[in-house]
């Protein structure tokens, strides 16, 4: 059985750190693979969330984890599968990135792989020490990109969907959804009275009632706040929630949105997945979201307030909503996920 090594620390207070790290991790155990798995100090209900099983082996230990790549089965073929998500390019993430490289070597000179699985290059950034990056990048055997930006910038690899596109409701009741969805960060601005007034004359023009949730804990106190000014109901991540309770809360207000109005990444897909119409009316110009729908391609996702009247914005919700969910384009995304999984090369 191939003896798999894949990091799987995040940010513990985000479901949408859970949701493509247990696809991913799915996707491992159903290729008869012995799962080691570092979770570093990750709290239980992430480690939950992540539905690990009996015969996986977890760690806590860094040290450990990285004994057993070089000592468990010592010269035998190893997987080094890198954790799915956004590369910083940070200076802490070079650092740790040349702590990892003896570890790294070790497995390609045994006749191991290094594999990259749904990464993407933090949009919008500008990388120093670039060419040391592209030696650390091009030392793995197969690079999957979540943005074609991404892509484009190291000028290998291949481009596919995020993997949490992969978790799709196969019968979707459109008949039962009223909902406008709505979930913006906590930690940036307050969206202007522009937004906020756009938001609900669309809701009030088109009959549907307002849902806001949380699935990053930091965004709760700015869930209340817009409940509050548009009088609609929230749903936030309450502390006696552990992350499987709260992605059940709120997948089961996807399942009743119509729409979604979101400047959330993986509320936007999360939403998607259950039939939602993706919205990202943001208060700052981050093209993250459009990068991750452009893949689809699902395009005109994103817009800025700063950039649009009132009318525009309410003009955009309404051309979403008319136009309505392309079920067949969610499906072909599923698709393409699946057949990544297949094809993996372990």
């Amino acid at each position: 059985m191939k003896k798999v090594f894949i990091p799987v620390v995040g940010q513990v207070i985000n479901i949408g750190d859970t949701l493509h790290r247990k696809i991913l991790i799915s996707w491992l155990r159903d290729r008869s693979t012995e799962l080691h798995i570092y979770v570093g100090n990750a709290p239980q209900s992430f480690i939950e969330a992540l539905d690990l099983k009996e015969e996986d082996i977890v760690y806590s230990s860094i040290s450990k984890w990285l004994f057993s790549i070089i000592f468990k089965d010592f010269l035998r073929k190893k997987l080094f599968i890198f954790n799915p998500g956004e590369i910083t390019f940070s200076n802490s993430r070079l650092v740790k990135e040349l702590v990892l490289f003896p570890f790294y070597l070790y497995i390609r000179i045994t006749g191991g792989k290094i594999l990259r699985i749904g990464v993407a290059a933090q949009s919008d950034i500008k990388i120093k020490y670039k060419w040391l990056w592209n030696k650390l990048i091009g030392f793995s055997n197969k690079i999957y990109w979540r943005t074609i930006k991404s892509s484009e910038l190291f000028k290998k690899g291949e481009v596919i969907p995020d993997l949490a596109f992969y978790k799709i409701d196969q019968n979707i009741v459109y008949e039962k959804k009223y909902f406008i969805v709505i979930s913006m960060r906590g930690d940036r601005k307050l969206p202007s009275q522009k937004w906020f007034e756009a938001i609900k004359e669309f809701q009030q023009k088109n009959n549907l009632s307002i849902a806001v949730v949380s699935q990053v804990k930091i965004d709760n106190e700015r869930a209340k706040e817009i409940a509050a000014k548009l009088r609609g109901e929230y749903y936030i991540w309450e502390n006696q929630y552990n992350h499987n309770r709260q992605e059940e809360i709120v997948n089961e207000i996807y399942r009743k949105s119509k729409i979604a109005i979101s400047d959330r990444l993986h509320v936007l897909i999360a939403a998607y997945t259950k039939g939602v119409i993706p919205t990202d009316v943001s208060v700052t110009k981050s093209n993250k979201v459009q990068d991750h729908f452009d893949v689809l391609p699902l395009e005109d996702v994103s817009v800025f307030e700063s950039k649009s009247s009132k009318e525009e914005i309410i003009d955009f919700l309404q051309s979403k909503l008319d136009k309505g969910f392309n079920e067949t384009k969610m499906y072909n995304t599923f698709s393409r996920l699946n057949k990544v999984k297949r094809e993996l090369p372990l």
